[in-house]
Formats: C-alpha cells, sequence, structure tokens
C-alpha cells in the first residue's frame, strides 16, 4: 500500500498556481492545473543528469496549463508524466501521486516511476 503524507491545503495553490513542498525528505513541486486536477513532480530538472548541468528548481519554472518549462534549461515538461515535450533533455522528471481530500493535499512518499519498478519486479507495493 502507498503511504500518503499531508503536504499542503487546497487553498494554498490556486489554479494555474504551484508550490515547493517537502514530503519524505524530497523536495517536490505540487502543482494546480484548476479544475481540481493537481500533480507532483520532482522539483530538481533531469537536465542536470544528462548533461552534468546544475539542476533547475522546476518550482521557479513558468506554467502554462499543463506543462511546466525548467528555469535553467527550457525543456518544457508535462505535469501529468514528467515526460519532456520538448527541448534538448530526454529523461523524464519523476511524477508523485496526489490525493485531494478534506481540503488538504497528499503526495505519496514514493515516486510513480519507483512504485511501478517494484510492481513490474514482482514486488509488492509499500
Amino acid at each position: 500500500m502507498t503511504e500518503f503524507r499531508v503536504a499542503a491545503r487546497r487553498n494554498e495553490i490556486a489554479g494555474g498556481a504551484m508550490k515547493i513542498v517537502e514530503v519524505a525528505a524530497r523536495e517536490i513541486v505540487i502543482v494546480n492545473i484548476g479544475g481540481g486536477r493537481y500533480y507532483a513532480l520532482a522539483n530538481a530538472c533531469t537536465c542536470v543528469a544528462s548533461i552534468r548541468a546544475p539542476a533547475g528548481r522546476l518550482g521557479e519554472g513558468k506554467l502554462t496549463g499543463d506543462t511546466l518549462v525548467c528555469p535553467v534549461h527550457h525543456t518544457v515538461f508535462s505535469v501529468a508524466t514528467g515526460a519532456p515535450l520538448s527541448g534538448f533533455n530526454e529523461m523524464p522528471v519523476r511524477t508523485f501521486e496526489v490525493l485531494a481530500q478534506d481540503g488538504l493535499l497528499a503526495v505519496a512518499t514514493r515516486s510513480d516511476t519507483e512504485r511501478r519498478f517494484r510492481n513490474d519486479c514482482g514486488f509488492k507495493a509499500a
């Protein structure tokens, strides 16, 4: 079973806005694209791994609809999947499941990628 931790209140993140939080010792950016749709991504751009450059903090980037632009490398990422949509970076950003309930936003302590890997390898989801 996936563990969730309360990370913010829903009213702290207006539609079209985002907030940087810490969950399970990870810096994560929670994005509200409006219509009650919230997403969470690792706050570090993956450009650092692909070109060995300083990581851009995605929570300081530009949010346009359901895409987020790295403020350093200008790679455009899908907030829903973490996939790079344009730019030179080919590595996706880790995403995290978000639950919105009772005015609170809770974020999974493991990324979607980590959970899929554990399940694909026959491990019991934790």
